[in-house]
């Protein structure tokens, strides 16, 4: 998840009174929660639909709404902002969840000359999304980063849209650094490495570098003519000194020339186009009761705010909204993701009578429930079978009501993740469950864990090329460490020096 740093000294708030006064705006792609007004809301949801039609354009994806849309919450004051995520130091976040995309954004002028607009993290992130729910290609982490960065930078100014331009929070890593690394390491480093394995490159400049890279290869025509050449060979197993000779017929020397020339000419190329205003999309509005407006404050506190006052001010959420059932569940989930179980379950309160209670709270409570002795995923469950039968009721009945629900989706079918039990199941439960475990892969791509076990699934109804394709899409798309890529080769069968052949 990344973090914008906006350098402004501010006064930590508590929680207001009342609820924050949230509006809801949605269309086919995007859901936003505003307390920002509505020329604002209505401004950047409209922007993200040309956004998403743009990916749709420069990819040659079929134009489809999304299964689970994006959910963005615009805040409009900065003392709402802190009061809410108790960060002084950022205007924007993005975390991908079971449950879907999740963004929070400030929508007030930004003040910092290096640092860019909140929006841009959305836009970056939304690229990656797009990507993962889109594009059966494998693209390397210095590309897949620079592509995002490269149209973060995304402007409507009126009728004409700007891609392209600068990213403003890259140019004082690069102007600031006398030596760069050369690019083909570059190529050939992941951000874990970033983080710290490769400690000539960090974080910040292999951001940067990734980002003015792709630039670069976008905008000199000898290049892009021949980049998808080069991404296929590179995805193919070769390094980047191998392909950079075959395809571009370059020694890593003369790149890393060739980009300092164009980083030194002091102004970056971009592209703008001219769009139809008149075929703008309009989004819906409603404004929401006092309960739905807490419950969006919960939410938010539950996925964006990780401090210690979070438990005190969902606490007292739960009692201003006389324990309803939204606020319960996102107290509850708060509590699951620091790993506290007992407190999640006493959070949804009497787990004896769940045919009393709300299909929310029973959904919480099963997931809950059949997740907290699993070690992170990393484990088939160990609830007892009595216990598991209530479990697959209650998702069932979510997945019914609600047939986006990935998490509800992925859960049932994790619940049969026994291999003393999976293998002896009848074709028509095996069915069901394979059904169910590749939805949830489809509406959450980039759940590494929905990944993981969908491929354990498909290695237990012996179809080792699917479940291979699917390890090996996971592995690639993600920066893991070598002790995580052996422990998923071994999770399907293979040796961990072995290749995927498939």
């Amino acid at each position: 998840m990344r973090i914008l740093f906006c350098f402004l000294v501010l006064i930590v708030t508590s929680l207001p009174a009342v609820a924050a006064k949230w509006t809801e705006y949605k269309t086919p792609n995007f859901v936003i929660y505003s307390t920002a007004g509505k020329t604002k809301s209505v401004q950047l949801i409209q922007n993200l639909e040309i956004f998403h039609q743009h990916l749709l354009d420069i990819t040659g994806v079929e134009t489809i709404p999304a299964d689970v849309p994006l959910t963005i919450y615009l805040v409009g004051r900065h003392l709402t902002y802190v009061s809410l995520t108790d960060s002084k130091s950022t205007a924007g976040r993005y975390q991908n969840t079971h449950d879907g995309p999740f963004a929070i954004a400030l929508a007030e002028r930004k003040r910092w000359e290096f640092g860019n607009d909140p929006c841009e993290t959305i836009y970056h992130e939304y690229v990656h999304y797009f990507m993962y729910q889109h594009s059966q290609a494998w693209f390397p982490t210095w590309y897949s980063e620079g592509f995002a960065d490269y149209l973060s930078s995304f402007v409507v100014d009126r009728n004409i849209v700007k891609f392209g331009l600068e990213v403003k929070m890259r140019l004082p890593v690069l102007s600031g650094k006398k030596i760069w690394v050369p690019f083909h390491e570059i190529m050939e480093t992941n951000i874990r490495e970033a983080k710290g394995v490769r400690r000539q490159v960090s974080k910040q400049l292999f951001y940067a570098q990734s980002w003015l890279l792709t630039h670069f290869l976008h905008h000199q025509n000898g290049f892009y003519q021949k980049l998808n050449d080069f991404l296929v060979e590179i995805g193919q197993g070769a390094n980047s000194v191998e392909a950079l000779d075959r395809i571009f017929e370059i020694s890593p020397e003369k790149l890393d020339k060739l980009v300092r020339d164009y980083w030194n000419k002091g102004r970056l190329e971009y592209v703008d186009y001219k769009i139809a205003t008149n075929n703008l999309v309009i989004p819906t509005a409603r404004k929401l009761n006092k309960q739905e407006k807490l419950a969006i404050d919960a939410n938010v506190i539950r996925l964006f705010n990780h401090k210690k006052s979070g438990e005190k001010k969902l606490l007292k959420l739960v009692k201003k909204s006389s324990g309803s059932d939204d606020v319960r569940t996102a107290l509850a989930f708060y509590y699951a993701s620091k790993k506290k179980w007992e407190k999640s379950l006493q959070a949804l309160g009497d787990v004896t009578h769940i045919k009393d209670r709300s299909l929310a709270v029973n959904r919480a409570f099963a997931l809950i429930l059949l997740y907290r002795d699993t070690e992170s995923m990393s484990r088939p469950p160990q609830v007892k079978e009595a216990v598991m039968n209530d479990i697959r009721r209650i998702l069932i009945r979510a997945v019914n009501t609600h047939p986006n629900d990935a998490q509800g989706r992925f859960a049932y079918s994790f619940s049969y993740m026994n291999p003393n039990l999976i293998r002896d199941l009848p074709a028509k439960k095996k069915k069901a469950l394979q059904n169910n475990m590749e939805i949830a892969y489809y509406l959450a791509p980039q759940r590494r864990d929905i990944a993981y076990w969908y491929a354990v699934l498909l290695k237990n109804f012996d179809e080792d090329n699917e479940a291979c394709l699917v390890m090996k899409k996971l592995v690639r798309q993600t920066d893991l460490s070598v002790r995580q890529i052996n422990h998923n080769k071994r999770a399907i069968g293979m040796k961990k020096d072995e290749d995927f052949q498939c």
